[in-house]
């Protein structure tokens, strides 16, 4: 297996030492929890006609509120806050079931780490538009929070990706530099995040957010498997002469 490396290959001879990844549609199928959430927030404020559940899963990635503009619902911009409480009230109740690992991803999970315990300095991290006490309680429902140093969501003073904020954070909490760290994600957003902040970039492209992604935004890497991740990582060091047992 080899990773298909689109753009970005003279970096190569840079080795990462971190990588980053957005959780919705990158490391979590949670279309299902945040679909169903959002639906009953859009009930409990009589939206209507409320949008078929595809339509709404076609929208993860940006906030609650853009997330109901681009679905043309009646929203005023005074109720965008309140549909954003409910929103997370009734996502808070959502169990485990809602919000499994992709295929793949607990065995990727692994082998960063062992490549963390063979480089000094290594960092695994998280960059996400949920609230950082909810992307931590939904990692650690699926037994996933343990692997990463850094676990970053929206913080009252971060905006929310595509702004670099976010990542940028992450990145000053795990002591990482943006040109050798990868941020993967599976949205238009992450990938304008990525270049924000000026890390290489991977699109999951087996997230659901994948085919909105316009062709003339090329990434370094894209992935149709979790696994290809690995591979990539192998790459670049054998690249810069690195080699791990």
């Amino acid at each position: 297996m080899t990773a298909n490396i689109e753009r970005g290959s003279e970096r190569v001879s840079q080795p990462i030492r971190a990588v980053f990844f957005d959780l919705d549609g990158t490391l979590l199928d949670t279309k299902t929890g945040i679909v169903e959430a959002f639906r009953r927030a859009c009930q409990d404020l009589k939206l209507s006609p409320l949008p078929p559940a595809d339509a709404i899963a076609r929208e993860i990635g940006p906030p609650i509120g853009e997330m109901a503009k681009a679905l043309g619902l009646p929203l005023p911009p005074e109720a965008v806050d309140e549909l954003v409480a409910r929103y997370r009230a009734h996502y808070e109740t959502m169990g485990p079931e809602h919000s499994p690992p992709f295929p793949g991803i607990p065995e990727v999970l692994e082998g960063l780490e062992k490549l963390r315990e063979a480089i000094p300095g290594f960092v695994l991290g998280v960059a996400t538009n949920k609230l950082t006490p909810v992307a931590e309680r939904v990692l650690d429902d699926v037994g996933l929070k343990a692997f990463f140093d850094v676990i970053q969501g929206v913080d009252p003073d971060l905006r929310p990706k595509p702004a670099p904020d976010i990542l940028t954070r992450a990145l000053q909490r795990g002591g990482a530099q943006a040109e050798t760290s990868i941020f993967i994600g599976d949205t238009r957003g992450d990938l304008l995040t990525a270049r924000a902040v000026g890390t290489r970039s991977g699109l999951a492209a087996y997230g659901y957010g994948a085919e909105a992604v316009p062709p003339t935004l090329v990434p370094d890497l894209r992935i149709e498997r979790p696994q290809e991740l690995l591979v990539y990582l192998h790459q670049t060091l054998a690249g810069c002469g690195e080699a791990l047992s």
